[in-house]
């Protein structure tokens, strides 16, 4: 299991949502020794783009949801369905803008801004270098 890949996921009992594609966003460094990965869901339902959402193509068009980010068990997994090249840097990006992470690495002078663009949320002692 390789960040990038797409994988049908059983989310029982979840509501609403059975099985379903997901791609793996969690490092590969975690997804060899852990026990779980992070994944973001995929739908085929495109015709509207949420901030926190990309389209990414697969065997048809599908819509990446950042917002739904979420941690399973690798037992979950029940097959892999393809990929996600690393060119395809919307999925990086749209993770991004739905957790308001900055696109450049953050340093002291940019607190002030960073605070705007969460919200006012701060972090105690925020280090992104």
């Amino acid at each position: 299991m390789k960040r990038g890949e797409v994988w049908e996921v059983n989310f029982e009992p979840s509501v609403g949502w059975k099985k379903r594609p997901a791609v793996i966003i969690s490092n590969d460094a975690a997804n060899k020794y852990l026990n779980r990965v992070q994944i973001m869901p995929l739908t085929t339902r495109v015709g509207h783009i949420y901030p926190g959402e990309a389209v990414v193509m697969l065997r048809q068009s599908n819509k990446a949801m950042a917002d739904q980010l979420t941690t399973v068990s690798r037992l979950r997994l029940i097959n892999r369905v393809g990929g996600l090249t690393n060119a395809d840097g919307r999925n990086e990006h749209v993770v991004k803008v739905a957790l308001a992470l900055p696109d450049q690495p953050c340093k002291p002078d940019c607190i002030s801004q960073l605070g705007a663009f969460t919200g006012g949320y701060l972090l105690d002692r925020m280090s992104w270098m």
